[in-house]
């Protein structure tokens, strides 16, 4: 089975641009490095106070966060009918 394919997405991308770590962006955002992980991988949609706190920390655009947490659910509703239609 493949590994999966972790922290190359585009909310990632905006962190890793930022020089935070999964670790020092949870702890500055106060939450855990867990739902940040899963905020990047598409399984979970943050509140939009949660996403305009990411994109102060990471001295983005609000509405750039927005689009990437967005392609990022999208990957995996891609991924997840994938998995879905294979298994039929």
């Amino acid at each position: 089975m493949a590994k999966q394919n972790r922290g190359n997405g585009a909310v990632a991308a905006i962190r890793i641009a930022a020089g935070y770590t999964q670790m020092k962006a949870a702890a500055a955002l106060d939450i855990t490095q867990s739902y940040l992980a899963r905020i990047e991988g598409g399984y979970h949609d943050p509140s939009m106070s949660l996403v305009s706190g990411m994109a102060q920390l990471y001295r983005a655009e609000v509405a750039d966060m927005i689009r990437a947490v967005e392609r990022a659910r999208r990957l995996r509703a891609r991924l997840q009918a994938r998995l879905e239609g294979s298994a039929a």
